[in-house]
């Protein structure tokens, strides 16, 4: 199947998310999520947004070498 898709995906549990990440610094987090896999070649995008109505956000590109699954 080609083209894009957008779905809202419901986590289960997530590790390590921060409020703020300061300038120049990384932050490794985890979501876990049921059920979910990508084929190879796909890519998921992660779109992050402040709360409250703010303008900015950020979307991450994740590949299958970035998204681990466990059976």
């Amino acid at each position: 199947m080609k083209g894009n898709h957008e779905i809202e995906i419901e986590e289960l549990f997530i590790y390590n998310l921060q409020e703020s990440i300061a300038a120049h610094n990384g932050n490794h987090l985890v979501f876990v999520c049921k059920d979910f896999a990508l084929g190879e070649g796909q890519n998921i995008y992660v779109l992050l947004e402040e709360e409250e109505g703010r303008e900015r956000s950020v979307m991450l590109s994740l590949d299958t070498k970035q998204i681990n699954r466990s059976r």
